[in-house]
């Protein structure tokens, strides 16, 4: 051949097949007993295996050859595992040679301690995502101190948070009346049980003790310790006191400094009007500034349902970077900041998340890329950025963050570019249109007011005219005001097609969406909307 051919790179080529073939001719072989080196003794029982696969899937083996390799004396090499069954091992070794298995709720528990042992980590994710699907009333307490023995960490905070919403539920079942004294205490004294009422726990912790009450009374006094007695209203007490024996006795023991004292003070009125469980909340981080018009740091929130007579703003913890053009998302109970640019206009890839239980904002690793303008979504728990841009381009790079274990990935990217353009400082004009469109995409047409079209406009119009010709008749002076709008159109810059995605915005309901829709009805002009 000549040299200027060989010299010449090749094209490497790849059979994307060709690991599943290598993975069903090893099954083959493992079902057929074929080429195999080594025993698996589980249970007292052989089990012929290729050591090389076990130990290729299983840190656990693989450490075991390497402090005690096979000797060189033709003997055959045993591997000797405790605590697993036969019928779970046997399911694994299928696993390793497929990629898939069958969990169901009763073996659940055996899978996790085997791929826990084993250290096969996949497996153990399986697990934990099956675990999390199986959550319910009857069982959120079991998988919770199961998954905490096991370090599984998300399933433990997916149980904890299941506990906390459906508190009147998980009440109500075998395994709550089961509970041991220090589980049920540490259980009440959680501030996000979504309770409502106190006199909730304190029915719950009845009922609990009418379970086994000759047993759980030496108990009551420290049970009793985790109920916030403040939040009980006297005259709720009063009316119990008369009833059934068992809730009299609990209130004639250890509720009679809410029935005996006086109007409360200081912390004390303090802790009877803080509520338990959680309170949707409208929060604000960073954004443009409306005096400096630079990027600003503030953080506010609102809660519009639990403070429904001021909804007032409240001022939190500022993050410690301005930030504008940046994500905010919620994700295993934090508020994440990622990106945007600062106030010398630099895309930034750092990130933090706020801690709405200490007002505090803490730095998390950065993304692998700096962005601004970009797409953010949380799914099962994971972060995932989307697009945006840099200063010198846009982007199509997707990237993911793992809130456990706070690492960023880098995932395929998008086929297009994708970014959410800047909002102009001039008021724009949206019309709607029937354009093309994909599932979950709208399309829009937005035309921006030039500063001299605009100034032109407003100066050389004569407003009281329309009130004064029109009065009381707010439908006739709203068409008229649209005609005079429609008139100055002319002179608007040139259009740009935008698309508006699925909304990203959880506290915008279905039902904000129809009331903010009603609120606009009336300015609605035959096919066109002036927002």
């Amino acid at each position: 051949m000549p040299d200027s051919l060989s010299s010449e790179p090749g094209s490497k080529v790849s059979d994307p097949q060709h690991s599943q073939k290598l993975l069903r001719v090893l099954r083959l072989f493992w079902q057929e007993q074929s080429f195999h080196d080594a025993l698996l003794v589980v249970d007292g029982e052989e089990l012929p295996v290729q050591k090389n696969i076990l130990a290729a899937a299983s840190p656990y083996v693989r450490t075991k050859l390497n402090y005690n390799p096979p000797k060189e004396d033709g003997s055959t090499y045993r591997i000797e595992l405790q605590g697993v069954s036969m019928p779970i091992m046997k399911q694994i070794l299928d696993y390793i040679f497929s990629g898939e298995i069958t969990l169901n709720e009763e073996t659940i528990q055996d899978m996790v301690q085997a791929s826990d042992l084993l250290l096969l980590t996949d497996l153990k994710d399986l697990c934990c995502q099956f675990l999390e699907s199986c959550i319910t009333a009857e069982n959120c307490l079991g998988i919770r101190l199961f998954s905490l023995h096991y370090c599984l960490n998300h399933v433990h905070y997916v149980a904890t948070e299941f506990l906390q919403t459906h508190f009147g539920d998980v009440a109500l079942t075998e395994e709550f009346r089961e509970l041991p004294a220090d589980r049920l205490c540490e259980a009440l004294a959680m501030e996000k049980l979504n309770v409502g009422n106190e006199r909730h726990v304190l029915e719950a912790v009845v009922r609990w003790f009418g379970h086994d009450a000759e047993d759980r009374k030496v108990h009551m006094k420290q049970v009793m310790s985790a109920v916030w007695q403040q939040g009980l209203d006297a005259s709720y007490l009063k009316e119990q006191a008369m009833g059934e024996p068992l809730m009299r006795e609990v209130i004639r023991e250890y509720c009679q400094q809410v029935l005996g004292g006086g109007p409360l003070q200081g912390e004390a009125l303090l802790a009877a009007f803080k509520p338990r469980g959680y309170s949707e909340c409208i929060v604000i981080a960073g954004g443009e500034d409306r005096k400096t018009r630079k990027p600003t740091s503030e953080t506010r929130c609102m809660c519009p349902l639990y403070d429904s007579s001021r909804q007032a703003w409240i001022t939190l913890q500022p993050m410690s970077a301005p930030r504008l053009g940046h994500g905010v998302v919620t994700a295993e109970g934090f508020l994440f900041a990622i990106g945007g640019a600062d106030e010398h206009n630099t895309v930034l890839d750092s990130g933090e998340k706020y801690d709405p239980d200490t007002n505090t904002w803490s730095p998390i690793p950065p993304m692998l890329q700096p962005r601004q303008n970009f797409g953010v979504v949380e799914l099962d728990g994971l972060i995932y950025v989307l697009g945006g841009e840099t200063k010198e381009r846009e982007l199509t790079t997707v990237e993911v963050f793992d809130p456990h274990c706070s690492a960023w990935k880098m995932q395929t990217s998008m086929t297009m570019i994708r970014k959410i353009g800047p909002q102009s400082g001039s008021p724009p004009a949206c019309v709607s249109t029937s354009g093309p469109q994909t599932a979950g995409v709208h399309t829009h047409i937005m035309k921006k007011w030039s500063e001299e079209a605009l100034k032109d406009c407003f100066d050389t119009t004569a407003w009281d005219v329309f009130t004064d010709s029109h009065g009381e008749d707010i439908n006739s002076l709203i068409d008229c005001i649209t005609d005079e709008i429609n008139f100055c159109e002319e002179n608007v810059l040139p259009k740009r097609t935008v698309q508006c995605f699925a909304n990203n915005k959880p506290w915008i309901t279905p039902e904000i969406k129809a009331l903010l829709k009603d609120k606009r009805g009336p300015s609605d002009c035959g096919t066109e909307r002036i927002i």
